[in-house]
């Protein structure tokens, strides 16, 4: 699949995504989960975040494929006016394998998708044990009632890379 189809087809799986943070973060666990995603992230103040996604958001909204409104204190992405050109010339014709994975995303809320993707993200720099809740305190401390379950999600993506394992439900 050509990197600049794989956004126009998350849109199109998600209907929508509200908030710049939650469609990074649901970018970043797809993308440690084994999705096709390229981007590069760095650690930034409300964890991963890629400037490359950033831009290509940009892109594609300029181009109406993907629509970004800003909404009371949020922006809510959606289809663009051009979106279905898309879908007509067959380039967006096939759900993804990831495409369940990506809808219980979406359902969970912005913090909880923080606390994932920053645990994700340290587990992948080789952070395990005590270092790994020590690091992911000092970072995240306002997120703490997130973590376990975020550490226990996040090793299940790990192990399960390309499974599309449903993610559980926080206790």
């Amino acid at each position: 699949m050509h990197y600049s189809i794989i956004l126009p087809l998350l849109i199109q799986e998600l209907g929508q995504i509200e908030g710049r943070k939650k469609f990074q973060k649901i970018v970043h666990i797809l993308q440690c989960a084994g999705a096709p995603f390229d981007e590069r992230f760095e650690f930034a103040q409300f964890g991963p975040f890629s400037s490359t996604l950033k831009a290509e958001i940009d892109h594609l909204d300029v181009f109406e494929i993907l629509s970004e409104e800003q909404r009371v204190n949020t922006y809510v992405f959606s289809s663009g006016k051009r979106l279905p050109e898309l879908r007509q010339a067959g380039l967006l014709s096939e759900s993804p394998a990831w495409s369940g994975f990506a809808k219980g995303l979406n359902g969970k809320s912005a913090s909880e998708l923080e606390a994932l993707s920053t645990t994700l993200f340290l587990l992948e720099r080789g952070y395990q044990g005590e270092a790994l809740d020590t690091k992911f305190e000092e970072l995240k401390a306002h997120l703490l009632e997130f973590y376990e379950n975020a550490k226990e999600q996040g090793l299940a993506i790990l192990q399960n890379r390309g499974k599309w394992q449903p993610l559980q439900a926080a206790v």
